[in-house]
């Protein structure tokens, strides 16, 4: 019996750390899929602001100017840098 604990023991730790790395590979995807739209939906609020200040239209251009101003704290982060 000694043999087949160590068994289930190895498969165990195997298969913990596998989830782990497919776990934190799925979040990054996301995490990269979720800042494109972000960007995508800031360029959409600069349209909506000038297509706001097109049609005199002050709500609209407040509106833009907030979700830009909600999404610019998702835009930024820190950038990678390589060890030296």
């Amino acid at each position: 019996m000694g043999v087949n604990d160590n068994i289930i023991l190895i498969i165990l730790k195997l298969s913990r750390q596998s989830h782990s790395y497919y776990v934190r590979k799925f979040f990054a995807s996301v995490g990269r899929i979720f800042n494109a739209v972000c960007v995508v939906a800031f360029f959409v609020n600069i349209g909506l602001y000038v297509f706001g200040h097109v049609s005199n239209d002050f709500e609209l251009k407040i509106l833009s100017i907030a979700n830009m101003l909600l999404l610019s704290f998702v835009l930024l982060r820190e950038t990678k840098q390589k060890s030296e």
